[in-house]
This record gives structure tokens, C-alpha cells and sequence, in this order.
């Protein structure tokens, strides 16, 4: 058997800007649409509070990731860390519940995908467009990290556009008085606040997961860090002005546990409602998906290395790419939508 380490074949290509672009697409997911509606129906006008806390917490929670990503940055993060620190064994435990989580989530991106889509184009099936959507962004991953990421820049302008509608039009409506009035910002008691904050906190979280691309990253040890901490504040930034808008256009009791698209409807014209429709909720789901993919594979081509799991699994691609374990992903995301299984 070959000692080569398969995953020393990775193309050192990604910058500052395609890292950013992963990170934002792991930060910003579907849930931004449907949680901030639960979250005003848990605590009030508070969610706004919660939002403006919640980058700093998830930077407290993912500082040592970030520590060691600057000091010492390699392909596979927290499981080589984990590895290296606490023994294989455990290493691979923290391998098998973190991939099997994500494993899964890929099915759910995809439908959660094909949801929205059926929405705006009905003679498509939510399946359907799952599955299509699964499979380009599966193509465009075997093509190299640099292709995916480059997706990933064009659909993060458009999902920042989608998200920079539902402000410009919404906060010249926002009753900022109604907003900060102590009773309305915790309608529901301290304890309320308290789990919406809980509620909400990975609402800021993923940039972590660049970790894994360590060893695909141009001067990674400054790089990573510096987008971990942009990515999380500068998303965490928009989150507050989406609560502003979500929370201070309507009536709490009209707003609590409803998705944006019912404050979007008041606020915007018919135009500007569906290129928030198909930026923030299409462009939130598909940034996710893809950006996952670029990831997920990263820790299980070192237990490869490793003797973890069969060498052959970790084969790579001339154009950097981990093929057979990105095959495996994609076709166990792909299976459940084929066959409509209960995700």
C-alpha cells in the first residue's frame, strides 16, 4: 500500500474572496426565512437583541477552531485537531457524528432548495428540482474547490441582493419606537430571551467549516481566521437590519412564527417581492448546499491517510478533488430524493 498522503495532491487556490464566499454560504441558510418569525413569536421585538448577540457568541464558541486554524492550519481541521490532541480513536468518533449530521443535510439543503423553487416554477416537483440542483452543484465540486467557490461568489451576490431588498424597502416602514420599547423587546419575560438567544445561535455559525480547507487555502493561517471573523460579523450586521424590519413593519401578533415573506408581501412591489423570493430564499438553501460540499469530504480524506477508513476511498482528482468520496455524498443525498424517503 502507498504512503503517500492523497490529501498532499490538494490545489493550494483558494483566496481570501473564495473563502469568504464559502463561509457566507455556510453562515446564511434557509432558516433565516422561517426562524426569525419564530423567534418574535418567543421573545417581541427582542429578537432584534438576540440577532446583534449571537455573532458574538458564535465567535467565543468557535475561537479555539480559529486559534488553531492560525497557528496551525491543515486540511481536515477539528478531526485532524481532535486526532492529533485526544488519539484516532476519538478522532474518529467526532468524524463519524459530525459527517453522518452533514451527510444527511445535504438531502435536506436540496429539498429545503426544491421547496422554493416548486413555489416560484409549479410545473417543476420540489424532488425534481432537488435532484437537479444536487447533481450541478455535485459537477461543479468534481471540477476543483476554485470552480465551486466561484459558484458560490455569483450566488452570494445574488443572495446579499435578495436580503438588501427585504431592508431598503422595509426599514422606511420600521417603527423603531415600537421596536425598542423595553415591554415589546421582552414580551415574554427574561427566560424567553434567553432561549431565543439559544434559538438563534447558529444563526451566525459555520464559518468554522473553512477550517477543513486548510490545506486548498493561500496563506491559511492569516486567511482563515481574518474570514471567520469578517464572515460571522458582517452577516451578523444583516441579520439585525432583517429583525428590524421583520420585527417593527407589523404588529408582533401578526409576525410571530411567520416566514419573511409575509412582511416582504406588505413592504415590496411585486417585482421586488419575487427577486427576494428567489435571491434570499433560493440563494440561502443553494450557497449552503454547495458550500458544504466543498467541505465535507476534507476531514474523511485524512482518516483516509489516516488508516481510519479504506485508502482507496481517498483517491484525488488532478483537479484536487476527493472524487470518490464526493461521489458517496452526493449519491447519499441523492438517494432519499430519488426516492421520496421522509427527511
Amino acid at each position: 500500500m502507498s504512503t503517500e498522503r492523497q490529501e498532499s495532491r490538494l490545489i493550494r487556490n483558494l483566496g481570501f474572496w473564495d473563502l469568504m464566499a464559502i463561509a457566507i454560504g455556510q453562515i446564511i441558510g434557509a432558516g433565516i426565512m422561517s426562524s426569525t418569525g419564530v423567534a418574535i413569536g418567543m421573545t417581541g421585538t427582542g429578537v432584534v437583541l438576540a440577532f446583534a448577540l449571537s455573532p458574538f457568541l458564535t465567535i467565543i464558541s468557535i475561537y479555539p477552531v480559529a486559534i488553531l486554524s492560525s497557528a496551525v492550519p491543515t486540511t481536515g481541521g477539528p478531526y485532524r485537531y481532535c486526532s492529533r490532541l485526544m488519539g484516532k480513536t476519538l478522532g474518529m468518533i467526532y468524524l463519524l457524528l459530525h459527517t453522518t449530521a452533514y451527510g444527511a443535510a445535504v438531502s435536506q439543503y436540496a429539498l429545503s432548495f426544491g421547496a422554493y423553487f416548486e413555489s416560484i416554477v409549479p410545473f417543476v416537483s420540489q424532488h425534481t428540482a432537488a435532484m437537479i440542483v444536487l447533481t450541478l452543484f455535485y459537477v461543479m465540486n468534481l471540477n476543483g474547490t476554485k470552480s465551486a467557490a466561484f459558484l458560490n461568489k455569483v450566488m452570494t451576490v445574488a443572495l446579499f441582493g435578495g436580503l438588501a431588498l427585504f431592508i431598503v424597502f422595509g426599514l422606511p416602514k420600521t417603527d423603531y419606537s415600537y421596536v425598542l420599547k423595553v415591554e415589546n423587546l421582552f414580551r415574554n419575560g427574561t427566560f424567553a430571551f434567553i432561549s431565543t438567544l439559544a434559538l438563534l445561535s447558529s444563526a451566525t455559525a459555520g464559518a468554522q467549516f473553512i477550517a477543513e480547507l486548510g490545506g486548498e487555502a493561500k496563506d491559511a493561517g492569516r486567511t482563515i481566521p481574518k474570514v471567520m471573523l469578517v464572515s460571522t460579523f458582517g452577516v451578523g450586521v444583516f441579520y439585525v437590519l432583517i429583525a428590524l424590519v421583520a420585527a417593527g413593519v407589523l404588529p408582533m401578533d401578526e409576525v410571530a412564527n411567520q416566514p419573511l415573506t409575509l412582511v416582504a408581501d406588505k413592504t415590496m412591489p411585486r417585482v421586488a417581492f419575487y427577486l427576494f423570493v428567489i435571491g434570499a430564499a433560493l440563494g440561502a438553501t443553494a450557497t449552503t448546499l454547495n458550500a458544504t460540499l466543498s467541505w465535507i469530504t476534507k476531514p474523511l480524506l485524512v482518516a483516509c491517510d489516516d488508516g481510519l477508513l479504506p485508502y482507496t476511498l481517498g483517491c484525488v482528482s488532478r483537479k484536487g478533488v476527493p472524487y470518490k468520496l464526493l461521489t458517496i455524498f452526493y449519491m447519499l443525498g441523492m438517494i432519499p430524493l430519488a426516492v421520496h424517503y421522509d427527511i
